[in-house]
């Protein structure tokens, strides 16, 4: 059968992640590919081999017969979230839904067809935003269904369509609107779980960190009541952890997610649908405690950042209305 649901792959520096990831690929042979690589840290001629060698793994690898091949190779280094983004705006610049892939997320064959039925099953239920490969639940199972619903979209290996992603904003602009308006009490009755994000949100609207774009994702989805389907057991496997890594060091790695994976038969297929949409909030409960840990914290940047903001607005005040000492 032939496997036309387009596929984004993004990719970097890392040229034996990559040839795993698409040789996990290969067992579907999809037909509408699309991969971006992010260029080298300027004046780092071993960081630059390694993006070369990134490259010629994809040219080489991705051998089967497909339709179409589109190439988004960039000659400096954009960073984790200006990188990640500017390939996924280019995605859906081309497609109105389709599947994304990092060169770290090692996908069981099942995923996509997964993502593919789950794509078409909810592609115009303005409920659902995420399709995920992911679970973080320790093997238990979730309601009724091969999936269940969360308010966290997961995304080591995940699927959406255009009419989500057009809403999103790297920049959060309407943070400061939806924080006055206490919008994530509503979301977290838990101010534990408030309090975390909300400090989160902060540090990622007022001066940019951490250097990722998945959080910025997540707040568009709390902003909208979005739901993301999670699969009963998880479908992909993250092979990221080590010292080439932006995130996910060897400090940070997380046995629980690894030992989830089953290479060899997912038991998601064939998929038996829940008898209701509804955010599972005893699983979203474990993902936060076992996912989340800690708070961030605020050091003297964002005292920094929130007097200057101050500054700049009590300029702009007394600019337009032009006051006369």
């Amino acid at each position: 059968m032939t496997f036309d649901t387009p596929i984004l792959l993004v990719a970097w520096r890392r040229p034996d992640k990559v040839a795993k990831v698409i040789n996990s690929m290969r067992v579907i042979k999809p037909q509408n590919i699309y991969v971006a690589c992010d260029g080298p840290i300027q004046n780092n001629p071993k960081e630059l081999d390694k993006v070369l060698k990134t490259r010629m793994v994809i040219d080489k690898e991705i051998d089967w017969n497909y339709k179409s091949l589109k190439k988004l190779l960039s000659d400096n280094n954009k960073g984790c979230k200006e990188g990640v983004v500017s390939a996924l705006n280019w995605f859906f610049e081309n497609e109105d839904e389709g599947i994304i892939i990092e060169d770290d997320c090692l996908p069981h064959p099942d995923f996509f067809e997964f993502a593919k039925i789950m794509l078409k099953k909810y592609r115009n239920d303005k409920r659902i935003w995420c399709i995920s490969g992911n679970n973080f639940q320790n093997n238990q199972i979730r309601g009724d269904g091969s999936y269940y619903f969360s308010i966290y979209p997961q995304v080591w290996g995940w699927a959406t369509w255009k009419r989500c992603w057009k809403e999103y904003d790297i920049e959060m602009k309407t943070w400061p609107y939806f924080k006055k308006e206490k919008q994530l009490n509503s979301i977290f009755p838990r101010k534990m779980e408030a309090n975390y994000w909300e400090k989160l949100f902060d540090k990622m609207y007022y001066y940019g960190e951490p250097d990722t774009w998945d959080y910025q994702w997540l707040y568009v989805c709390l902003k909208n009541n979005a739901l993301s389907v999670i699969p009963n057991t998880n479908l992909v496997e993250n092979i990221g952890y080590g010292n080439d890594a932006t995130h996910t060091t060897s400090k940070t790695i997380s046995p629980a997610v690894l030992k989830n994976f089953q290479p060899n038969k997912s038991g998601v297929l064939p998929i038996k649908n829940p008898a209701y949409i509804v955010r599972s909030k005893i699983a979203d409960k474990y993902t936060f405690i076992k996912q989340f840990s800690g708070y961030p914290v605020y050091d003297y940047r964002f005292y920094i950042c929130i007097f200057k903001r101050i500054i700049n607005k009590f300029r702009r005040l007394i600019k337009s209305n032009d006051y006369d000492f």
